[in-house]
């Protein structure tokens, strides 16, 4: 039986799970597309193909928000600290996955910009 959705073109939710996907993004190549979903229990960053199938996940340990690098092979984005709130740090991972590395930590005011 397929999986029961509400929601937008940002956010699709999913009632039979309690699960929310959201704020997707384009690969640079247009093949996957990335996006941060709570599926695990908290929200990580997954990608999906943009052709379809299975979504695996990217980050460990919490990720919103990503970006890809323009030459395609890292992805930016935000930690999220307790009850899934944005810290502040920038970090960064391969598009295939791997090791996860802090790039900037600052705080960020209202959840947009960041504070010097």
């Amino acid at each position: 039986m397929p999986s029961a959705k509400v929601g937008s073109p940002i956010c699709s939710c999913h009632l039979d799970t309690g699960s929310c996907d959201e704020a997707p993004t384009w690969s640079r190549n247009g093949k996957w597309i990335y996006f941060p979903s709570n599926r695990s229990g908290t929200f990580e960053v997954w990608k999906v193909p943009s052709e379809g199938g299975k979504a695996v996940q990217i980050t460990k340990g919490s990720g919103y928000n990503a970006v890809e690098s323009f030459d395609g092979k890292a992805l930016y984005y935000l930690k999220l600290g307790k009850r899934d709130v944005e810290v502040g740090q920038i970090w960064k991972v391969p598009c295939e996955a791997g090791e996860e590395t802090m790039v900037l930590d600052r705080e960020i005011q209202g959840g947009v910009g960041v504070k010097a």
